[in-house]
């Protein structure tokens, strides 16, 4: 019999978001300025969401982003 694995929840919505700005930095600008400005949120939020991303993967988005209030 397999192994069952664990589910995860899904993501709530301002981890979703928070993935949208970070996919739109890696796959159109590569920056975060542009974004950012799109999004409407502040770089110093971006940059902090970009590394939680790169450590943690998409989990490090979904239990960090209500700690910081990141919304401008």
């Amino acid at each position: 019999m397999p192994k069952s694995t664990p589910l995860t929840p899904p993501l709530d919505r301002e981890a979703k978001r928070c993935l949208a700005v970070i996919r739109r930095v890696e796959e159109v600008t590569g920056n975060v300025a542009m974004p950012c400005r799109c999004f409407g949120i502040r770089w110093q939020a971006c940059y902090t969401w970009y590394r939680c991303y790169q450590a943690e993967g998409v989990e490090g988005l979904r239990t960090r982003w209500a700690r910081n209030l990141l919304w401008s």
